[in-house]
């Protein structure tokens, strides 16, 4: 649907031009299209969870088998200890929210709208 003064924002210019590509896609190999919407939500999403967590446990790793015994020689005990259980306390957060914001689905929960007044 056009705008009454014949413009389209960039942003409805490139949604069309995407639709219009994969409407083209789809109709050439609906097969091919299938496995590329397969592959793009369900193999590549739990491909990149992975890496995510190894990602976060190899920083976990470098920090408590490396810097921490590294700092002890500088450092005083009582500042490694709170910082280490920060980091403790930090490690499993931060795996449990991402977990937890990539298995809620888009646009929930839901908005409510309320009347004030």
């Amino acid at each position: 649907m056009m705008p009454e003064s014949g413009l389209l924002s960039a942003e409805d210019e490139l949604s069309m031009t995407i639709d219009k590509h994969m409407r083209k896609f789809r109709s050439c190999s609906p097969a091919l299209y299938f496995c590329g919407r397969f592959f793009f939500k369900h193999i590549l999403g739990i491909a990149l969870k992975c890496f995510f967590l190894s990602l976060i446990c190899e920083v976990f790793f470098f920090v408590y088998a490396i810097a921490v015994p590294f700092e002890a020689l500088y450092k005083p005990m009582w500042l490694l200890c709170v910082l280490g259980a920060f980091g403790l306390y930090m490690f499993p957060c931060t795996i449990l929210y991402f977990f937890r914001a990539s298995l809620t689905p888009p646009g929930s929960p839901a908005k409510v709208s309320r009347k004030l007044g």
